[in-house]
């Protein structure tokens, strides 16, 4: 190889300066043209393979071809004594990888300028047809001056034909050869490049925005201690999304979720569209008073909070005569919006728990024990509606006069001062309702079409069918004015549908809870609950600007008026919820982790571990060491896990592909290996409990919004168990095996049976008023439910025939304890000294309750036109 000092041709060898797979560079001056000149060399070792002789002359080709400020320029391509090398441009500075390792995260303005100058490189490329294939932040370099230069085009090749890819050119043949050199650097290879098959263009998309998102987030997006780990990560992990730094922006950040979709069909598909989105982001640091002059998003100046009377129970009132309903006019004539705090025992579902009318004088809302309140912002007490017990997702109708609500498996509506109660349809349960102006009523349940029925009652129909393509679940549904159409929410973000026809079409990625202002935008929210708005045209049904912040403080729900009052629900910043151990006598005592947005806590069998969901991951908290890791890598949806008999393993449900519904996996704690998947299903499998004695796995399914129970046997051979018109889940075995509790609505409410298992037969009743969520004592003596009032035990006998004794209330719920889930998994579980790992509201006293805003929406309204 070239030593210092050494004379090649009219090249002076200066030093050696760099070494990667695919060659040796050195420094060397060309003392012909009197300027230096990098100068890589294919190592001897590689020369007589003729497969990185190949790709080395490809290299000079493909840089031949190119001409462009961001993309290091060739001088020539030269073979002296069996020794072949290329003389390129010598590029001052250091690598983006260098500058990553050094000072982690890059400021905002700063990356998106470099950012958008590797797009103009990958264009130029792209342009002539070809792919990079290895763009990396180590084959980045940026100089003194800030210009960006595009190295090693080593794994570049030309695109546009079909077919299988060549074995010589395959990333799977040798991600790791004898020499340690790889087709493509596994951190940034695509999931296509990885598995060997075609690359095109969007593979370069895919790296482009790992290299995008390292600059922003300090970190590999996909960076493992091994390859094969790695690879795994690429395949079927998503990028932790929470480790950007909070100032990036929302269109950066759809940026890179389109960048990095998985599915190249469903990836952005060509860089130039990323290029323009990186110059748009890059100037409204200019043009948006939010930002700051770095390009950081300045968080508005927190506004003073009206002082005054904390009332129990009541509001913090200042001004009741600002809540009439204001005419249109100049909004700098208006008042600046005044804040207030409504003091609510708000039940678990926090988000749907209540609503606003529509004039903005009146509040519903789901209480203590599920009962439904109403309290007129201009009064001092809420009122109980009385028939309103076990009420969820309250919403009103559009004259205010009635409000509708979910309770007995039914959707009811009550008027709103008061009277009986009236059954409208059957619903196992709903994801929010909105209420027409032509008097009908849009709902959505859980994996089940969008329904609508007539508010008078009758039978629902069908109104949008579920696509794979947009999720499993519709939720949050949200009449437009005029009836103009429905908004709802998508697992893949917000989606616009006729109500007379159910055709639909996606309008916002990556977001939630689509609620139409009359300011003239539609005000929704990310998954992380920040509160955001885009400007919606009525007469077009089209979107126009750029979503923007409209909110300074998250919001776990939120409500928009007509007259422009805002409420909204507050949350502990970092989660919500605390696991609590408690004793048979109520007493709690918090457990040391961090609270966190959890539920469904599932001790290990030797009790020394905990599997527990939320936020669509899996969480294993070991408890001797006080450790908290991830089950599967973020961004894969992950819910409901639940421990082998033997501990080894935690079984849980997944959608490890967007396109993909969910299915059932298991995975050990910490296991290198990617989840196992166990068996396909057409439609949502919830696991529940593993029986030692028959090595089956209890599961229930979804038809629709009704139930049915199987049992996965040994062979991987599913079983039905419980089949039937009704709504049956929840099933969890006996610790012995030979007992079943489950839940069902035979009865028409909601109730919990054991039967011997496996005959099935007889079925006895055990809960009393109604129960979900049985749960085994450990040495399988008796059989814990819940109902609305609290945690209950009831004694079981295993003897030749069921027998079951009178229930026994442990403790009440009370308001320092977690509601109940429902009708899913138990929101709890026994441990083997008697006492109950729980899930408990963490918010702090001064988040309890609703924020009314008043005059929110002049807010929206003075922002830019473009906005």
């Amino acid at each position: 190889m070239f030593a210092p000092g050494q004379t090649i041709l009219h090249y002076r060898i200066v030093e050696k300066i760099g070494e990667g797979g695919m060659g040796v560079v050195h420094r060397a001056r060309d003392e012909r043209l009197d300027r230096d000149v990098a100068i890589k060399v294919l190592p001897e070792d590689f020369a007589a393979d003729r497969e990185r002789l190949a790709r080395f002359e490809r290299e000079a080709r493909l840089l031949a071809a190119l001409n462009h400020a961001n993309i290091a320029s060739i001088y020539g391509f030269e073979s002296v004594d069996g020794v072949r090398f290329i003389a390129m441009e010598l590029v001052a500075g250091e690598t983006l990888a260098a500058r990553i390792a050094r000072d982690g995260r890059l400021p905002l303005d700063e990356a998106l300028d470099i950012a958008r100058q590797i797009a103009e490189a990958l264009e130029a490329a792209q342009a002539s047809g070809i792919v990079h294939r290895d763009l990396k932040p180590a084959n980045v370099n940026v100089t003194p001056s800030g210009t960006v230069k595009v190295l090693d085009f080593g794994l570049a090749k030309t695109y546009g034909g079909g077919g299988a890819p060549e074995t010589s050119e395959s990333p799977t043949v040798a991600v790791a050869t004898q020499t340690g050199a790889i087709l493509g650097t596994a951190p940034y290879m695509s999931p296509e490049q990885a598995r060997g098959r075609p690359v095109d263009n969007r593979t370069d998309i895919w790296a482009f925005g790992c290299v995008l998102f390292e600059m922003l987030a300090g970190r590999r997006a996909f960076g493992r201690e091994t390859v094969s780990d790695t690879l795994v990560a690429v395949l079927q992990e998503a990028p932790p999304f929470d480790d950007l730094a909070s100032e990036v922006p929302g269109q950066v950040r759809r940026l890179l979720r389109r960048a990095l979709a998985k599915d190249p069909q469903r990836r952005l598909q060509h860089i130039g569209d990323a290029r323009v989105e990186l110059e748009e982001a890059r100037a409204r640091p200019e043009l948006d008073p939010a930002w700051g002059p770095s390009g950081t998003a300045a968080r508005p100046a927190p506004r003073p909070w009206v002082p005054g009377l904390a009332l129990a129970g009541g509001i913090i009132l200042g001004v009741v005569g600002t809540l009439q309903i204001r005419p249109a006019g100049d909004s700098a004539q208006r008042p600046e919006p005044t804040r207030l705090q409504v003091a609510a025992d708000l039940s678990r579902n926090i988000d749907r728990s209540f609503a606003l009318s529509p004039d903005g004088r009146t509040l519903a809302y789901v209480g203590a024990e599920q009962q439904l309140f109403v309290r007129r912002l201009d009064e001092f007490e809420a009122h109980p509606l009385e028939g309103a017990r076990g009420a969820r997702s309250p919403f009103f109708s559009p004259d205010g006069a009635w409000i509708g609500y979910w309770a007995d498996q039914a959707i009811r509506r009550i008027p709103t001062n008061g009277g009986p109660t009236q059954r409208i349809t059957s619903a196992a349960t709903i994801l929010g309702a909105s209420w027409t102006a032509d008097g009908r009523i849009v709902f959505a349940e859980f994996v089940s079409p969008l329904r609508i029925v007539s508010a008078q009652g009758g039978e629902a129909r069908d109104l949008v069918a579920v696509e794979p393509s947009i999720g499993i679940t519709y939720s949050r549904p949200h009449i437009l004015p005029g009836d103009a159409g429905v908004l709802f929410e998508s697992r893949e973000g917000i989606v616009l549908a006729s109500l007379e026809t159910g055709q639909w079409q996606p309008l916002l990625d990556d977001a939630r809870a689509p609620v139409y202002s009359a300011s003239g935008h539609i005000v929704f929210k990310h998954v992380d609950d920040t509160v955001w708005a885009v400007r919606f045209d009525l007469e077009t049904l089209q979107l126009s600007g750029e979503p923007f912040p409209a909110q300074s403080r998250p919001a776990r729900g939120f409500a928009v008026a007509d007259n422009g009052t805002f409420v909204f629900a507050r949350i502990r910043a970092g989660g919500d919820r605390q696991l609590v151990w408690v004793d048979r006598d109520g007493n709690s005592e918090p457990l040391s982790f961090e609270p966190g947005p959890y539920y469904s806590p599932r001790l290990s069998p030797d009790g020394r571990q905990i599997a527990v969901a939320g936020n669509e991951a899996i969480w294993v908290l070991d408890l001797p060491r006080g450790t908290r890791t991830r089950l599967v890598g973020a961004g894969v949806a992950t819910r409901w896990p639940v421990w082998t008999h033997g501990g080894s393993r935690i079984t849980f449900t997944a959608s490890l592909v967007e396109s993909e519904p969910f299915n059932l996996f298991w995975r050990a704690p910490g296991s290198p290996s990617p989840p196992e998947r166990l068996i396909p299903y057409s439609g949502l499998a919830i696991p529940t409990s593993w029986s030692e004695r028959s090595q089956e796995l209890a599961l229930y399914g979804m038809d629709g919004p009704f139930g049915y129970i199987d049992a996965l046997q040994p062979d991987g051979t599913r079983k039905s168990l419980v089949a039937t018109s009704d709504d049956d889940r929840a099933p969890v075995f006996a610790p012995e095996g030979r007992r079943l509790a489950y839940v069902s609505n035979a009865s028409g409410r909601d109730e919990v049976y054991v039967v011997p298992y496996p005959e099935m037969e007889p079925r006895l009743l055990v809960s009393r008023d109604g129960g979900t969520e049985p749960v085994w004592a450990r040495d399988g003596a008796q059989l814990f439910y819940r109902d609305q009032t609290g945690l209950l035990a009831v004694t079981v006998s295993t003897g030749g025939s069921l027998a079951a004794g009178v229930p026994e209330l442990l403790f009440p719920h009370g308001s320092s304890m977690f509601s109940p889930i429902g009708r899913g998994n138990a929101n709890y579980d026994a441990a083997t000294d008697g006492r109950f790992l729980m899930v408990r509201d963490a918010s702090d006293d001064t988040d309890q309750g609703l924020w009314v805003v008043l005059d929110w929406a002049q807010e929206l309204e003075r922002q830019p036109a473009g906005r």
